[in-house]
């Protein structure tokens, strides 16, 4: 295991983003990351923007959870897992597009991925997932629209408090 490395705003260990210490409006996520771990980003309030490099695979749980001003994300192709929590509270989301790449969004206890993301309004799920898990979507109650494959199980819960009504497809 190689040492820790802090690399300007970012703590780094063997491909993986332990930690962002920074306060930039916008934050370019360092090539060569392949997952960003639990809380790396959490709370980070002056965060409105993130851009991921091609090539990271996971996003952990919690990640980016309460940076309440984060406004645009934009999700490789390489994405393959988004942890339980990892978004929640991201009260200035408006639209979520999960690259075909996304096979899991994580699921434990009372956390969704996009729980709480009150400005959320249009979802576009990757055609690999399979479930979404109670809280997934909890809270987000300007949610209008969710487009996904037609064979998805949708645990009790999922879409607990949220504006979404008849418009899944």
């Amino acid at each position: 295991m190689a040492e820790a490395r802090q690399d300007n705003e970012f703590i780094i260990q063997d491909n993986t983003l332990y930690k962002y210490t920074g306060s930039s409006h916008t934050v370019t996520v360092p090539d060569g990351i392949l997952y960003i771990k639990q809380d790396a980003f959490f709370e980070c309030k002056t965060l409105l923007k993130v851009i991921f490099p091609d090539g990271l695979k996971e996003i952990g749980d919690n990640a980016f959870a309460h940076c309440c001003n984060l406004r645009e994300i934009s999700f490789p192709g390489t994405l393959q897992k988004i942890g339980a929590g990892a978004f929640c509270c991201c009260k200035e989301l408006k639209e979520i597009r999960l690259p075909s790449s996304v096979k899991e969004l994580g699921a434990y206890g009372d956390y969704g991925v996009f729980d709480g993301c009150t400005g959320l309004k249009e979802v576009v799920l990757s055609p690999k997932i399979k479930h979404i898990y109670a809280y997934t979507f909890k809270d987000c109650v300007n949610l209008k629209s969710i487009s996904s494959r037609k064979h998805i199980k949708i645990y009790p819960d999922a879409f607990l408090g949220s504006g979404l009504t008849a418009n899944y497809r």
